[in-house]
């Protein structure tokens, strides 16, 4: 299987389809199972969720309980049979002239020689025949037979069947379609690693949790070679889902889709070529008989919403399948008549104008241009940017006005294709011909420009030329703030917050919003977390209550901004929350950009947590996300954050070359001087933790420049963990005194007991740390305090001490720091020693050593003799072996 690196094949998966997903409906049964007064287990769901799977395992663990038992499985064609679904069980010619004799014979088949209930497994128990369902009840009444059935809970039952499932003593599970979770944890379990969430959701719409369809579309996936591996995250680049079905999922549905006759075709036709329809319109269109008898088969649901029943097909793939089969020019023809039935009964719903352009350009390719444009801006506010760019682009050029270029500009943009967007933009600009006019479409073009094309200089020159075009207040202080948020998220945080001081003043809602969120990320970079905080949240209710109002950016967007707040202020958990929310929305609508930055979040969120797994799969889905759609900003913070999970989890090679690549991807300043993160811990995974703290500083000093106190204390952190402690010290201490929140001051607490060696306070660092969240950070902070006390000849406390750092790095996923390398033999060795050693595990040569650490090769020569007395070794080769870090599993 080409592309996907998978314990897993093709075969496997089409052999062995995990049990999970069904954690409380398998306890149910079990439970059913070992209750003596239970009589067996009835397991009721729809087509395809899963039923016979749950049943034959419920039906194994009876056969390893020691019950004997068989299967029968019921089908339309022996229903019409007497006892055709249990005539293998049964003994050689019945005479059911004498009934009470035949059954009498056949209750004989079914007893246990051990005492025990038979234990009988019946799939699709609703086709029975009459008579295999009334032995079966006997077998029930008298105690005889344990059974597990499933049941379509669709289906229409005989009365024998009823009363199978009506006896006392029987246990119902009832078997729903798998959510979303569900699905996630169902393709991990398959393809033996994460899946990238796009996939997820995408595969869950398709299958919408429906087992069968789910297994068939990751059979088409993988037979098609559509995943492919990308840092770790199996993914489908672009829309790959879609069609890739097995033949045999094809088959079933179609099989299904042609029982309703011509008319219950032509309806499901008609709502795969027009999309939703009312009820009355689609009845209009085809036939009352036809719309009542699918809706009761499930192949369409009904949605009533106040006095609107509004009509879809009961699955996706259903219309996908459909339109496969149905002629152009019948499509035309459905078109056409379901655009009259909508208005001669007078398109009464704004809903109903979207329908009517979208039917009118299928129909005949050209629409009323009022109507094309009333479609689009219904489309935007639903944020379907493909729709607004059809829609738009089928405006004759005498009804293309400088709203119009606006809004497919603005389409373009989220659709990221910047260059269409910023040429469409310019040429709409210099036509306009009121300041009024021009104010948004300047400010759309600084968002293409910015947030698109990463053109930072270009977009304030922009906004500043709009700045100095116009004298009117409002429009002014509109692109004051456009600025100010653009500065803010270039990394020139004072700057930024200086225009943005009076952005409650903005009249244009849009504009304020989004700077709004912009001052909410700069005063948490400023270490003004509270505030940040507070904003961030109003920022947000306000922002998703606007988005029922008027054409807004996605409000997941302020989510991004909450959970940025959130990590700087120390509440990792709430970080956590706001992107795991967000994420999830803009998947559902299809937000691709904010689900990258939401994405960058929970990665980053998972790095301060600790959770290093966790954080390098929500990096890497980050980059090829942004990659696959042509997201330029996120690049350089992902592969930043990438390559520092990676040399923490000693993934080195991966990390240097993620490295190399960061200078390629466009360079924004987000989180200024945080794009360091990568290659300082690349440099401090191969032993280099002197050049690695040089860079932190470094980057500590660029964001300090921009006044990002946050970033500027997160970095002198790592240089801290690092073997820095005393260097950064006074400096951390001076940002304590800016940076609020819960943060701030175990950080400094940590550097300070660092640095004084001070046992206790590394313990009490600890404490504070892991109540955080910070796992990782408060492992190493008790394998600091082991050494501590075990210089100071306490080693009943280093022992303590090192059993707690052990249980704490065992949430970190394998994380392996130079702050976790915690040994009793080399609790003794200095800073310097310790680093010599490392380095000198590399095989790099002393000269070598001496001259990155800018020393004479004597001196190194006289360190490592030191630590070969200390460790009680002779030679280098020991080195590797004594300076290993301890298993997480022992202390």
């Amino acid at each position: 299987m080409a592309g996907l690196h998978s314990p897993y094949t093709k075969r496997d998966v089409q052999r062995a389809w995990p049990l999970v997903g069904r954690e409380a409906e398998k306890e149910a049964c079990d439970a059913a199972l070992s209750d003596p007064s239970c009589n067996g287990v009835v397991i009721r769901g729809s087509a395809g969720v899963g039923k016979t799977r749950l049943a034959g395992h419920v039906w194994e663990r009876a056969l390893a309980a020691g019950h004997q038992g068989s299967r029968a499985t019921a089908t339309a064609a022996a229903g019409t049979i007497p006892f055709g679904a249990l005539a293998h069980l049964l003994p050689d010619r019945l005479d059911f002239s004498d009934a009470p004799a035949a059954f009498h014979a056949a209750r004989a088949a079914f007893v246990d020689r051990r005492g025990r209930r038979f234990a009988l497994f019946v799939d699709d128990v609703n086709l029975l025949d009459a008579s295999s369902a009334t032995l079966i009840g006997q077998l029930l009444d008298m105690e005889s037979i344990f059974l597990v059935a499933t049941l379509r809970s669709d289906a229409m039952v005989s009365d024998a069947v009823l009363a199978i499932d009506r006896t006392e003593g029987m246990a119902h599970v009832d078997l729903h379609e798998l959510s979303q979770d569900e699905v996630e944890e169902v393709l991990t379990t398959v393809l033996g690693g994460v899946v990238e969430r796009k996939v997820v959701c995408e595969l869950h719409r398709l299958s919408e949790g429906n087992l069968l369809f789910l297994r068939e579309l990751v059979l088409g996936m993988l037979g098609s070679r559509a995943l492919v591996p990308g840092g770790g995250v199996r993914r489908a680049p672009g829309q790959a889902t879609g069609p890739l079905r097995t033949a045999r999922l094809s088959q079933l549905i179609r099989t299904r889709l042609k029982r309703y006759g011509t008319q219950g075709t032509r309806t499901l036709e008609t709502l795969a070529v027009a999309g939703p329809m009312g009820v009355p319109d689609l009845i209009r269109a085809t036939s009352a008989e036809a719309v009542f008898a699918l809706e009761e088969a499930d192949l369409i649901h009904v949605h009533v919403s106040r006095r609107r029943m509004t009509a879809t097909l009961a699955h996706p793939l259903y219309g996908e399948i459909l339109l496969e089969t149905v002629p152009v020019s019948r499509r035309v023809h459905i078109l056409g008549e379901c655009e009259q039935s909508v208005l001669a009964h007078g398109a009464k719903r704004l809903e109903d104008v979207l329908r009517i352009a979208t039917w009118q350009l299928g129909a005949r390719g050209t629409a009323d241009p009022h109507l094309i444009v009333e479609a689009a801006m219904l489309a935007r506010h639903s944020h379907d940017y493909v729709q607004v760019v059809d829609l738009l682009e089928a405006l004759p050029p005498s009804s293309v006005t400088e709203e119009t270029m606006l809004r497919l500009g603005e389409a373009y943009y989220l659709l990221h294709r910047f260059d269409d967007s910023e040429r469409l933009l310019e040429r709409a600009y210099s036509t306009a011909g009121t300041e009024a006019e021009r104010l948004p479409l300047a400010i759309e073009r600084t968002q293409n420009l910015f947030w698109g094309a990463a053109r930072v200089a270009d977009a304030l020159q922009v906004n500043r030329q709009a700045f100095e075009a116009t004298s009117d207040a409002q429009a002014r202080a509109s692109l004051r703030a456009n600025e100010g948020a653009m500065l803010v998220f270039s990394g020139r945080t004072d700057e930024g917050l200086g225009l943005l001081d009076e952005v409650d003043r903005v009249s244009d809602e849009r504009v304020r919003l989004y700077a709004c969120a912009m001052r909410a990320l700069g005063l948490s970079a400023a270490g003004r977390t509270e505030e940040a905080v507070a904003l961030a949240g109003r920022t947000y209710a306000e922002h998703a209550e606007a988005s029922k109002r008027i054409i807004i950016q996605h409000p997941t967007a302020a989510l991004s901004v909450l959970s940025l707040s959130c990590m700087a202020a120390g509440d990792l958990a709430g970080a956590r929350r706001a992107a795991e929310r967000g994420h999830r929305e803009a998947l559902a609508d299809n937000a691709m950009q904010p689900a990258a930055w939401l994405s960058y979040d929970l990665g980053r969120t998972a790095w301060l947590q600790g959770r290093i797994n966790d954080a390098r799969r929500w990096f890497a889905e980050t980059l090829e996300l942004s990659l696959g759609e042509g997201i330029l900003v996120p690049l350089r913070p992902a592969a930043a954050g990438l390559a520092a999970a990676d040399a923490v989890l000693g993934r080195t090679d991966e990390a240097d070359a993620l490295v190399a690549d960061l200078a390629g991807y466009p360079d924004v300043f987000f989180l200024p001087g945080e794009q360091a993160l990568g290659k300082a811990w690349a440099l401090a995974a191969r032993g280099h933790t002197t050049a690695a703290c040089d860079v932190l500083s470094g980057a500590a000093d660029q964001a300090r420049e921009a006044g990002a106190a946050s970033s500027e204390l997160l970095l002198l952190t790592d240089a801290a963990r690092l073997g820095a402690a005393s260097q950064v010290l006074a400096r951390m201490e001076r940002l304590e005194q800016r940076c609020d929140g819960a943060f701030a001051s175990p950080r400094v607490r940590f550097a300070r007991a660092q640095a004084a060696q001070d046992g206790e306070g590394l313990l009490r660092a600890a404490g504070d740390l892991e109540e955080i969240g910070a796992l990782l950070m408060a492992a190493e902070a008790a394998a600091a305090a082991a050494n501590a006390f075990h210089r100071a000849g306490d080693p009943r406390r280093a022992t303590s001490a090192l059993h707690r750092s052990a249980e704490l790095a065992r949430s970190c996923q394998g994380a392996v720091t130079p702050g976790l390398l915690c040994f009793r033999s080399a609790a003794s060795l200095s800073a310097r020693e310790r680093e010599i050693a490392s380095l000198a595990t590399t095989g790099i040569t002393n000269k070598q050593i001496a001259d990155e650490l800018h020393l004479s090769t004597r001196t190194v020569e006289n360190h490592l003799q030191r630590v070969y007395v200390k460790l009680g070794i002779v030679s280098r080769r020991d080195l590797a072996t004594k300076l290993a870090p301890r298993s997480h599993g022992s202390a």
